[in-house]
């Protein structure tokens, strides 16, 4: 009987695949099938997947590079379980984590998606809890599911200040395959960023019952923002991502609620800075006429922004974004360019 049916999108991730598949084949929990899509890999990350074929659990599938999108799709199509579960090949589970999720879809026998927490792994010896919310709760109606969207938008909404990821994610969770395919849920290849966080909120707005569990046993491997990330903040490739939030919430009618509506435009405000901020340090333009250029390339989403109900911080940032000039004497007092 395969009740759980792992996908693990795998692309160039040779120095770390092996401690992932190996911590899923000390599962304490045993039936379960692992499907590795590797999409296009340019290294020896099949090669090292291809050595767990030996436990009739293991598949490894190939595809032309597509994108961890395409590449979570093709899993999903290929499922057998009662459940999906998504693990990313750079990360790793403890041994009682499948077990820990199913026994929640014992007692939940209701609910769609079980989700859990993780542990941060910061290649310093140690493994740091990161607990997304306070205690576990259900979820059965828009009132209840506040937390989660907030936090969608918010990732350091009732988190610690200093929160690495958020209930965004796609892994941590187990999603009931029937549900999601009743339901057409598949993850958007045409967005770039924050596929998994739209993926899942509109699961959660789908979801008749949902459960949050008070347990860590996903590590989550932490790398620092690279240029390359900046890079790609810096081209617009947010955007797509904040035009699919907007008519999500208009279709989901969550504008309505003013603490989801002021999350949202918080976080449009938030990721179009960075963008500001990262065109800034990649570019040798000067800051004003950069602002002017920039401006042009966000300003519809910034009319979508509704200004009053910005937190103070919101506020300035805004602005420093609506009025080039006074994003200019901002940003040469404040940031420091490096090299590309």
């Amino acid at each position: 009987m395969t009740k759980v049916s792992i996908i693990i999108p795998l692309y160039n991730q040779e120095e770390y695949v092996e401690k992932c598949l190996s911590s899923l084949r000390r599962q304490t929990f045993p039936h379960f099938e692992a499907i590795i899509i590797d999409d296009g890999s340019t290294d020896n990350s099949a090669k090292v997947a291809s050595a767990f074929l030996n436990d009739s659990r293991f598949r490894l599938i190939h595809q032309e590079n597509a994108g961890v999108s395409a590449a979570r799709n093709n899993g999903m199509n290929h499922a057998n379980g009662e459940w999906l579960c998504f693990v990313d090949p750079d990360d790793y589970v403890k041994p009682d984590y499948l077990e820990t999720l199913v026994k929640a879809t014992y007692s939940k026998k209701s609910a769609q998606i079980i989700m859990s927490s993780c542990l941060l792994d910061k290649n310093d010896g140690k493994l740091t809890p990161e607990f997304f919310f306070p205690s576990s709760f259900s979820a059965h109606n828009v009132s209840e599911k506040t937390p989660l969207f907030h936090q969608l938008m918010d990732g350091h909404y009732q988190q610690k200040e200093n929160a690495v990821t958020a209930i965004g994610v796609p892994w941590g969770k187990l999603y009931n395959r029937k549900w999601v395919e009743s339901e057409h849920l598949s993850f958007d290849p045409a967005l770039k960023r924050m596929q998994d966080n739209i993926f899942n909120m509109e699961a959660f707005f789908l979801a008749d019952s949902l459960q949050y569990l008070d347990y860590a046993g996903y590590i989550y491997r932490v790398e620092s923002l690279t240029s390359r990330a900046y890079e790609k903040i810096a081209q617009g490739a947010y955007h797509p991502a904040l035009i699919k939030r907007i008519e999500l919430m208009n279709k989901y009618k969550l504008l309505s609620n003013e603490e989801l509506s002021r999350a949202c435009d918080e976080e449009r405000t938030n990721i179009l800075f960075q963008e500001y901020k990262a065109n800034t340090l990649l570019s040798d333009i000067q800051p004003l006429y950069l602002a002017k250029s920039l401006k042009k390339s966000v300003s519809i989403l910034l009319q979508t922004i509704t200004v009053k109900q910005l937190t103070f911080g919101g506020k300035i940032r805004y602005y420093l974004m609506r009025y080039p000039i006074l994003f200019a004497f901002f940003a040469n007092f404040t940031f420091k360019k490096h090299a590309k």
